[in-house]
């Protein structure tokens, strides 16, 4: 088979493992867990089910694992540092317009593929790419039912620079986790980078505990469980990632995974809510989900 078909399969089933993320976590957000206290117990879980599978996958320790715990270590705090603005983000409200604007961060790793890592895609794969962004953008925009005008949303400018801020580290931590397979640690068991991965955001979440003085062990048993779910879903999630942007950097389309897995979580959640809560969408929307569509296959015909 086709290289690129398979990779292309391993970046929507990773965007498949991401919606099952999405679809978990809104399931228990209105339980108001702490997120920083849930990422650090569900990833520090993941990791020890991650280190507990390495010693089967015949793993070699990498010639170079100070740099490639500095790559992923950064990559875990870039992320929560983002997830912490975010969170600002949202205390000012607008929260449909934050969530499209951090959903277009997919094409800073996209561009960085093109000009640092030196793929060339064709016409059609530059189409591809803005079709996603777009097509993302119209998605989350109009998916959602119109906000509830606040005081706090009057504060235009700290919203805006914040919300920048927050694309570009979301675009920054896609990159980091990207640079593994563009350096050549692609030999190194993704379960190894995966498990790696884990932990050092577990502790990067544990340090965001005290930066917003939560009690990373208030509640601990009530989300133990929920945390443990999300250990195997996120450690599968890692996983994939890599495998997915490992066989996409040997065909030189790299710089495509993100922009094509993070399009496949957000139409398999969309798909998800269609389902579950019976959400009409409204033809823009539909639209969106379309232009998306035809963003994939602009990729997989464009390289």
């Amino acid at each position: 088979m086709n290289p690129l078909i398979l990779a292309l399969a391993a970046c929507i089933g990773h965007g498949f493992c991401g919606a099952l993320i999405s679809v978990y976590m809104s399931e228990i957000s209105a339980r108001k867990v702490q997120p920083f206290v849930f990422y650090a117990l569900s990833n520090f879980l993941g990791g020890i089910l991650a280190w507990c599978i390495v010693p089967f996958c015949h793993v070699e320790i990498p010639e170079r694992l100070p740099l490639l715990t500095l790559i992923l270590g950064a990559c875990g705090f870039t992320y929560v540092v983002a997830l912490f603005i975010q969170i600002q983000c949202f205390t000012l409200g607008r929260k449909g317009l934050t969530s499209a604007c951090t959903t277009s961060a997919i094409i800073i790793p996209f561009l960085f593929g093109v000009i640092a890592m030196g793929e060339r895609p064709q016409l059609l794969g530059y189409v591809g790419a803005l079709c996603l962004v777009a097509g993302m953008v119209i998605c989350v925009l109009t998916g959602k039912q119109k906000e509830v005008e606040t005081e706090q949303q009057s504060n235009y400018m700290k919203w805006f620079a914040m919300t920048m801020l927050c694309i570009l580290l979301n675009g920054c931590g896609a990159i980091l986790q990207s640079l593994s397979s563009w350096m050549g640690f692609d030999n190194v068991s993704g379960m190894f980078r995966a498990a790696l991965l884990m932990v050092l955001s577990g502790v990067g979440n544990l340090l965001a505990c005290a930066v917003v003085r939560a009690n990373p062990l208030k509640g601990i048993k009530a989300i133990l469980p929920w945390a443990a779910i999300w250990a195997v879903v996120g450690t599968a999630t890692n996983l994939i990632f890599f495998v997915a942007m490992d066989a996409m950097a040997k065909v030189h389309a790299g710089s495509f995974t993100t922009c094509i897995s993070s399009t496949s979580a957000l139409l398999f959640f969309l798909l998800y809510s269609s389902v579950r809560f019976r959400e009409r969408y409204r033809p823009v929307t539909i639209l969106g989900i379309i232009i998306c569509l035809l963003g994939i296959l602009a990729i997989g015909l464009g390289k």
